[in-house]
C-alpha cells in the first residue's frame, strides 16, 4: 500500500466507526445498490419502476440495513489492512 492510500485510509478510519459505517455501508453502498437493483428489475420487466412510494421505502430500508452489516465488515477489514500496512513500515 502506498503512502497516499495509507493516509487516506487513516483519515477515513479516524472519523470513527459509526461515521464510517454510515458513509461507506449505507450511503455509498446500500442506497446506490437499492436504486440500481430497482432500475435493473424495471428494465428486465420484473417490476414497474415507480410502483409506489412504499415499495421504494422498503427497498431503501432493506438495503440500508444490509449496508450497515457491509459497513461493519468493511470497518473490520480496513482496520486489519491498516494495521498490516503500518507494521510493514
Amino acid at each position: 500500500m502506498n503512502k497516499v492510500h495509507l493516509e487516506r485510509l487513516e483519515r477515513q478510519l479516524s472519523k470513527g466507526k459509526a461515521h464510517f459505517i454510515l458513509m461507506w455501508g449505507v450511503l455509498y453502498w446500500g442506497i446506490p445498490v437499492a436504486i440500481v437493483t430497482k432500475l435493473g428489475l424495471h428494465f428486465l420487466g420484473e417490476r414497474l419502476f415507480f410502483d409506489g412510494l412504499i415499495s421504494w421505502l422498503i427497498w431503501l430500508i432493506i438495503f440500508s440495513i444490509s449496508g450497515i452489516f457491509y459497513g461493519m465488515w468493511l470497518w473490520s477489514h480496513s482496520n486489519k489492512k491498516l494495521k498490516k500496512a503500518q507494521s510493514e513500515k
